[in-house]
């Protein structure tokens, strides 16, 4: 882990505004600690089991913890209950057991192996979204495809536009270790990070 470097990527995001959400899958407690104590907060689970014991472990912490998988219908009572945000529904059913603060997942590259909603399923989604009393939709979240990153992140973005307003949404989770500048040039509000910090 190169300490300068990622104070050098901290400081780059909290100048513009940009929330990293560090993604600490297959991380260990050690790793996730050493990275906290450079000044980030915000950390992303994929699976809901390993994330409970983490979360157990590092509740000394004040980590605002994101669910950045895609969550079984089973395990969502216990992912309400770890995680502050969800950021992967991709259904009104899910949507439905949620109590908190979610973000619709966006399967913008339409490859089959994807999880998320396609970009014609968003505005139905939205609006049965609002309906309901429990959850909160503040904006999306996409996996684009290497290929067409720039192309995919210009189209996120005008959607999250052409919705924004009407449903008060307010993140836009796009970008990885390897296309994080160009997501940013692209309008996103946060990037998830996994590699670069912690390798």
């Amino acid at each position: 882990m190169n300490q300068e470097k990622i104070k050098n990527i901290i400081h780059e995001l909290k100048k513009q505004n940009i929330t990293l959400v560090a993604a600490s899958k297959g991380r260990t407690e050690k790793e996730i600690r050493n990275i906290y104590s450079l000044g980030i907060t915000h950390f992303g689970e994929n699976y809901v089991q390993e994330a409970e014991t983490k979360i157990k472990v590092l509740a000394d912490l004040n980590i605002t913890w994101h669910c950045i998988g895609h969550v079984q219908s089973s395990k969502v009572n216990k992912a309400k209950r770890l995680f502050q945000n969800i950021d992967t529904i991709d259904s009104e059913e899910l949507a439905k057991k949620i109590d908190g603060n979610i973000l619709l997942q966006v399967n913008i590259s339409i490859e089959k192996q994807k999880k998320g909603i396609l970009p014609e399923e968003i505005p139905e989604l939205l609006k049965k979204i609002k309906e309901l009393q429990n959850v909160i939709c503040q904006g999306f979240m996409m996996i684009g495809s290497k290929e067409n990153s720039v192309e995919e992140f210009k189209e996120i973005k005008k959607m999250f536009d052409q919705y924004k307003k009407q449903y008060n949404l307010t993140r836009l989770s796009m970008g990885m270790s390897d296309t994080y500048k160009e997501a940013i040039k692209q309008g996103a509000t946060e990037v998830r990070l996994g590699r670069i910090l912690f390798e």
